[in-house]
């Protein structure tokens, strides 16, 4: 078996300045995430699963962000296809 399981946050959250970082998972502290992905890894490793805790540090160009922050430049945001890209 292969395959990838990615998570992650951005920086804001460290920071708690964004109104962005209220989901489900954000509100979390950190070490629980980086916890949940090392046991994860120790599990699925040996199965060929790559687990990837990410930090993606800008706002991602989705229809949620822009409606939270509509007065944002799009060439001010990151692309989600480029963000995938650069992980798979």
């Amino acid at each position: 078996m292969d395959g990838t399981i990615t998570g992650g946050l951005s920086t804001s959250k460290w920071r708690h300045t964004s109104k962005l970082t209220s989901s489900f998972l954000n509100d979390r502290p950190e070490r629980e995430r980086r916890a949940l992905a090392q046991s994860l890894a120790r599990e699925f490793g040996p199965q060929g699963i790559h687990i990837a805790h990410i930090i993606v540090d800008g706002f991602i160009n989705t229809e949620r962000v822009r409606s939270m922050a509509p007065d944002r430049k799009e060439h001010t945001m990151l692309k989600p296809e480029a963000i995938a890209e650069m992980y798979w």
